[in-house]
C-alpha cells in the first residue's frame, strides 16, 4: 500500500525524474529495504535527580 501510494503521487516516476520500468522489481525492491529504513529506538531521556543548581558557585 505504501509503494503504490508513494509512486502513484509521483506519477510513476523513480527520483521525480525517470519513468518506472518494471513496477514488480521495483516493489520487490522496496520491501527488501524496507528493513533498512525502520525506525530505530527512541533513546530515553536522561532525568537527573535531583536537578542541579547552576546559580551555585563551583
Amino acid at each position: 500500500q505504501k509503494f503504490f501510494n508513494h509512486f502513484q503521487s509521483n506519477g510513476w516516476r523513480v527520483g521525480g525524474k525517470t519513468p518506472m520500468r518494471d513496477w514488480m522489481a521495483a516493489a520487490s525492491n522496496w520491501m527488501l529495504n524496507s528493513v533498512n529504513f525502520a525506525k530505530a529506538p527512541v533513546q530515553q531521556v536522561l532525568n537527573l535527580n535531583p536537578p542541579k543548581s547552576y546559580n551555585d558557585p563551583l
